[in-house]
């Protein structure tokens, strides 16, 4: 994902819902990101988040993905 973007280190937000992505590489070159959202995507294991660790989001967005589904909506929470 950060190859399609190429080096943006101002970015703040950054949405990729409605993807059909199953797992996304580490995000962690964009050091002003503050808001990730992937919502209505394929996401079904929480290993994805090792890949955002460490950034200081303000909010995470994983809503109506299959993880949620599996562990419900308090474990995503």
């Amino acid at each position: 994902m950060e190859k399609a973007f190429g080096d943006l280190p101002n970015l703040e937000r950054l949405i990729v819902n409605k993807n059909y992505l199953k797992e996304f590489p580490k995000i962690t070159k964009f050091k002003s990101l503050k808001h990730f959202a992937a919502d209505h995507n394929l996401l079904l294991v929480p290993t994805f988040l090792s890949k955002i660790a460490g950034m200081q989001l303000n909010s995470l967005s994983i809503k109506h993905n299959p993880l949620v589904d599996k562990y419900g909506k308090l474990y995503v929470r």
